[in-house]
């Protein structure tokens, strides 16, 4: 499994309409092979930050399925609509998972 995790900072008054897009951006990616979900997460601390997750079979999965929709005439609006409705965000983590703790 890998996993990406993304922090985004919605513009006041406008996270419906991120939230929105990001679904929408979302549901396309996810119809790639190896794409195993997405989940949106608004933080507890502070709730004008929101936290993306990514998962994936493994990187090259994700690397695929990224020049693959590159390529497609509509790749700004799966990729990056949901960017104007923050002021701000990053990518905080690229991992791959090593270990997993399970009860049976």
């Amino acid at each position: 499994m890998y996993i990406v995790v993304f922090e985004h900072h919605p513009k006041v008054g406008q996270e419906k309409e991120f939230i929105a897009a990001w679904q929408k951006g979302s549901d396309k990616i996810q119809e790639y092979p190896g794409a195993s979900g997405t989940l949106l997460y608004r933080s507890l601390d502070d709730e004008g930050t929101m936290y993306a997750m990514a998962k994936w079979a493994s990187k090259e999965a994700r690397d695929s399925a990224m020049s693959a929709i590159a390529r497609r005439e509509d790749a700004e609006e799966i990729l990056s609509a949901h960017e104007r409705y923050v002021d701000a965000y990053s990518t905080i983590i690229s991992a791959e998972q090593i270990a997993i703790s399970e009860l049976t």
